[in-house]
């Protein structure tokens, strides 16, 4: 079916509603009709990070650099994105083997806002990573403590699902790209010698025996075997261009740097791959609904019973 006819605009794919005082997850049904009518392999790329990161507005910019319309940019103190957004018109590409795709985006609800706790956020983080096949988090300035402690901490689940994986096989993990926004430091070793942001990134993760800190990067290392990093400086000079919405383009700096991360991240990406199998439409909300009553149930996804299930429910409507 041509993309041509999908939504060319966000859709909401995950809901977080409110059921007799406890905070429950929604997967929205006419939105999962949408994507479940895709009959291609996915890629999926799904946009996360701390709350008033600008999130939502590098996601626009790597969909379109040049539109204008996109995912709700905020710029006042409340959420913008509840739960997970997805763009409804998927992209056309081909994956790392060369076969037709569809790219999927989705936005993630920022971390660390205001009225949730660190479970909220935790559990959002893992179902973005469960659905994504590239997870990038979005994040401002230089990698420091904070930033591995806040990775780390919401990395923890990711690592415990990974860990209930019977055989360890990890393909349902995403790809990590570490995206630092408004960054704009020199990039060299403890010895003065020119890396490249892929290296600052292992150099910043590791061990520094110190047992809480260690704790976080091992958490990030273990469930992000596949990890990248990429460095962008601030789009504009002045904050008033930051918070208005302008149609004004962003320093040559900001866009060549940002062309890059667009080729790196979407050329030939890897398809959303559960026990070796890519996800197509169907597959992949089927997957969805069963992450989202595991959550519901208070218990951690267990990612093979889910593609179990997955694969007998497909297997009997075939028959």
């Amino acid at each position: 079916e041509a993309t041509t006819d999908f939504p060319d605009a966000p859709l909401p794919l995950v809901e977080v509603v409110n059921e007799e005082g406890e905070r429950k997850l929604r997967l929205v049904p006419e939105t999962a009709d949408v994507i479940a009518s895709i009959d291609a392999e996915l890629c999926v790329v799904a946009m996360c990070g701390p709350h008033r990161s600008g999130k939502s507005s590098l996601l626009n910019w790597l969909r379109d650099p040049a539109g204008s319309r996109g995912f709700t940019v905020g710029h006042g103190t409340s959420r913008q994105t509840k739960g997970l957004d997805v763009w409804g018109r998927p992209a056309d590409i081909e994956t790392e083997s060369g076969a037709p795709a569809a790219l999927l985006l989705i936005d993630v609800e920022g971390m660390g806002g205001l009225g949730v706790d660190s479970n909220y956020d935790q559990t959002l983080f893992a179902l973005a990573a469960l659905l994504a096949s590239s997870l990038v988090y979005n994040s401002p300035g230089a990698l420091d403590e904070n930033a591995i402690a806040a990775l780390g901490l919401v990395s923890r689940l990711a690592r415990k699902i990974e860990a209930d994986e019977a055989g360890g096989n990890s393909d349902h993990l995403p790809d990590l790209w570490w995206v630092l926004r408004d960054f704009a430091l020199e990039l060299v070793n403890a010895d003065g010698y020119e890396i490249d942001s892929d290296e600052y990134l292992e150099s910043s993760l590791r061990r520094t025996n110190r047992r809480e800190s260690d704790e976080y990067r091992a958490a990030i290392a273990l469930a992000f075997e596949r990890r990248r990093c990429a460095t962008l400086p601030r789009p504009y000079e002045a904050e008033s261009d930051l918070r208005a919405d302008t149609d004004k383009p962003p320093r040559p700096a900001f866009a060549a740097a940002l062309a890059d991360l667009r080729r790196r991240l979407f050329s030939r990406p890897r398809p959303k791959k559960v026990r070796g199998a890519a996800l197509r439409g169907k597959t992949f909300v089927a997957l969805a609904a069963t992450y989202v009553d595991a959550f519901n149930a208070g218990a951690t996804p267990v990612v093979s019973s889910a593609w179990t299930a997955v694969v007998k429910a497909e297997c009997d409507a075939a028959v």
